[in-house]
């Protein structure tokens, strides 16, 4: 996971529970790679002014790491009934394509938090496997696809 910000001039501290810190002096913009799992503070501090401690726990996971369930089920449950990323890359660019499984195209949103409803021109989709297809640029500014095949149960 990335921790990205934009201080002009200021110092970011980040410590974790062993008591290590990642401290950069004088940035304008800084990309951080905790490489532990963990509670964390962070902080920033410009002259004598310094921000409120925020502690928050840390999950760790590759740069390019992206989940996607490979089952969801759009029964109007309120429960898995979209599919999307389960934990979406950090990313500034972001595609989703979905195709059935005779390679047309069924959905493409346009906006990341968007999800596939399980529907294909305002008609429920037939129960199915269907192909998706999910490109991105990370934080860190590496260019990743990942492809991989969902099924569609009501």
């Amino acid at each position: 996971m990335w921790l990205c910000g934009l201080w002009i001039g200021a110092r970011l501290v980040i410590l974790s529970e062993q008591g290590d810190s990642t401290i950069s002096e004088n940035f304008v913009f800084e990309v951080v790679t905790p490489e532990v799992a963990g509670r964390y503070r962070l902080y920033y501090q410009n002259g004598n002014c310094k921000s409120p401690e925020v502690e928050f726990l840390l999950d760790v996971f590759e740069e390019d790491a992206i989940d996607l369930p490979n089952v969801f089920t759009p029964n109007g449950d309120g429960v898995n009934d979209v599919f999307r990323p389960l934990r979406p890359a950090n990313s500034s660019e972001f595609t989703l394509v979905i195709f059935n499984r005779w390679g047309h195209k069924v959905f493409e949103p346009t906006n990341i938090e968007l999800g596939w409803d399980g529907t294909i021109n305002g008609q429920d989709a037939p129960d199915a496997n269907y192909i998706y297809s999910v490109t991105y640029k990370s934080c860190g500014g590496s260019n990743s696809e990942k492809r991989g095949a969902l099924k569609l149960l009501r």
